[in-house]
């Protein structure tokens, strides 16, 4: 069985109600194929059964929900309840990616393991494999982990990257805490094989690379993934060995020769491109740079080249001191090149000008755009914080500024902007082309509701626009937003396209089919909502009378050629006599004002009437 958190009430992923309102939006299903790319497991047996044990009870938490929008809203409470789902008591919502991560999390505070305390619930399920192995999981992606849970252990957690996660949590037939399947448990091998970690790892990456065969895009990181494996067996077709991607000591001794003979000219050569569909090659800085058959070497000098020319390298290599890039006809000094460079499958800026460097750990402009190098020089995709901001490089690497953007996660795509100088809008309000809209905390722009700052009420419609001058239906009540976006709570207001007077109760929505005391005066609103006014209005039992400004009226009024009176509390009078001064007056049986009836001598109410005194008691 696995803990899945998977959509809100209405099956879909934002609008929903905070809890489970179903039993279905967090719950315990059985294991089926989404299907997943990998298995990220803890070899740690006392943090993975905790991990299982904490995704069970909140999958039977009916108070954590589903709802992308408030997705760590069940990390704030798990964190207030000992971090033990079973003792929230307040509705939260999670998603599938920080529910995983806030249990991981979790675990980590329960047991005092700082890595897995360090773990960010903003993860998500594109980034979610690489948090989970900094805090030191380990990834298996063989077949038999990911189309059946016979080898699964409880705290298992199964990933769809860019798409949907869960924790398995029982263990399974064919899996045990001390077998060769539980990677916690060290087996005695002469080989290395994926799965495995480690510096000898990391040796054997860097020798496979320099010989030509690419580890995939983490490099040499000393983690035997899937990248390695088709490396390691590559090697083994290319040199006629066993392909089986397990590197013993036959494919050990192959790679020592190869490698030895590769660098037996004192340089080792590394594969790299400066070419791609939107980069047409690396420029040479400087007239008459010379062009080498070897690299380093100023004794084989086969040509020059000129500054602004542009080459395609296929090839770097170390040698004398500095770096040295192949194209078709030999060797240039990185010093004299500038342009990007693709080295094992990720990006760097080569600066040239005479120096052999690049950015590391910085924002660099080239050409118009901006780009961040990490602290090796690599080019970033995607989110970074810098100097406690964020901003968002785009797939190629420049940065979004002085726009609004959509970034896909999980399936949804959110809305964020980023200022002039690339920063991220946050917890702020922004008008743009004419229009306001508001950034989340974390940055993205609400959609499809409410926001309150304490003060007001707004909303925010399905494009993000701010609701202003309008009147709209949500979730079965009716809500009335001003010109400058805020709903009327607890007040009285009048719709300047009907002239109807109306009152936003205190949650905003219109009130209708009830009477509301504002100050010292009474109204009534309709079914449709508009207060009464200028007239009479019956409800069925008691009739009242309503002046142009809708306040309910009281005493004599004169209504349709006739005179009526009303009490104190508004009901008009039937039948009855009213003490006025010394003058009894009578209103017959349909209310009206007999003024030849009236006396001074006091009525006795035999024939059945009312004998009224104006201060709301009978006369005696």
């Amino acid at each position: 069985m696995i803990s899945n958190c998977g959509h809100d009430e209405n099956g879909r992923y934002t609008g929903g109600v905070a809890g489970d309102q179903t039993g279905t939006e967090w719950q315990i299903i059985p294991w089926y194929n989404r299907p997943w790319n990998c298995v990220i497991r803890f070899k740690n047996q006392q943090v993975a059964q905790m991990i299982a044990d904490i995704a069970r009870a909140a999958a039977k938490n009916n108070l954590i929900g589903y709802d992308q929008n408030q997705r760590t809203t069940y990390w704030l409470h798990l964190k207030a309840s000992n971090y033990d789902p079973a003792q929230i008591t307040i509705a939260c919502e999670a998603d599938c990616s920080s529910g995983v991560a806030a249990n991981v999390k979790a675990t980590g505070y329960r047991l005092g393991i700082q890595a897995l305390k360090d773990v960010s619930v903003d993860a998500y399920t594109g980034n979610l494999r690489a948090v989970l192995k900094a805090a030191g999981a380990i990834v298996l992606t063989a077949s038999k982990y990911l189309t059946s849970d016979k080898y699964l252990l409880p705290g298992d957690i199964m990933l769809y990257e860019g798409h949907h996660t869960a924790i398995n949590l029982d263990m399974g037939s064919n899996a045990s805490w001390g077998t060769s399947d539980n990677p916690s448990t060290p087996s005695q091998k002469n080989y290395l094989s994926k799965g495995d970690k480690g510096t000898e790892v990391k040796e054997m990456q860097e020798k496979l690379i320099v010989c030509g065969y690419s580890c995939g895009s983490y490099g040499a990181d000393g983690d035997f993934g899937s990248g390695t494996d088709s490396a390691v067996r590559s090697f083994q077709k290319d040199y006629g060995l066993t392909v089986d991607g397990k590197f013993g000591p036959a494919s050990k001794a192959k790679l020592d020769e190869v490698y030895a003979a590769k660098i037996s000219s004192n340089y080792e050569k590394i594969s790299i491109s400066t070419t791609s569909p939107s980069v047409k090659g690396i420029r040479v800085c400087g007239n008459k740079v010379p062009v080498c058959s070897e690299p380093g070497n100023a004794n084989k000098i086969v040509g020059y080249l000129n500054d602004g020319n542009l080459i395609s390298c296929d090839y770097r290599a170390w040698t004398n001191g500095s770096c040295f890039y192949h194209y078709a006809d030999g060797w240039v000094d990185g010093k004299n090149l500038q342009g990007w460079v693709a080295d094992n499958g990720r990006w760097w800026y080569l600066i040239g000008n005479g120096t052999l460097n690049y950015p590391k750990k910085q924002l660099y402009k080239v050409g118009i755009d901006t780009y961040y190098f990490d602290e090796d020089g690599w080019m970033v995709t995607g989110w970074q914080q810098i100097d406690e901001k964020w901003y968002y490089f785009r797939s190629w690497g420049g940065m979004q500024y002085d726009a609004v953007f959509g970034v896909e996660k999980d399936g949804i795509t959110d809305y964020y902007y980023a200022d002039k100088n690339g920063v991220m809008a946050s917890d702020e309000w922004l008008k743009i082309n004419g229009e306001w809209y508001y950034f989340r905390d974390w940055g993205a722009r609400l959609y499809n509701a409410f926001h309150d700052d304490g003060e007001n009420l707004y909303y925010l419609k399905s494009d993000g626009k701010m609701a202003h001058d309008e009147w709209l239906q949500i979730n079965g009540k009716w809500y009335y937003f001003r010109s400058w976006g805020a709903a009327y709570r607890n007040e009285l207001f009048t719709d300047p396209s009907d002239g109807n007077v109306y009152f936003g109760d205190s949650d905003g929505s219109m009130v209708h089919d009830e009477w509301i005391q504002v100050e010292e005066d009474w109204y009534y609103f309709r079914s449709w909502g508009a207060a009464m006014n200028i007239g009479l209005w019956s409800d069925g039992v008691n009739t009242y009378y309503f002046g142009k400004d809708c306040k309910m009226k009281t005493g004599w009024i004169a209504a349709d050629d006739d005179t009526y009176f009303f009490r104190d509390w508004g009901a008009r009078l039937y039948d009855a006599w009213i003490l006025e001064g010394e003058t009894w007056k009578y209103v017959d049986k349909e209310g009206k004002y007999i003024p030849e009836k009236d006396t001074n001598e006091q009525p006795d109410g035999s024939d059945g009437s009312i004998i009224y005194a104006k201060n709301n008691t009978k006369a005696q």
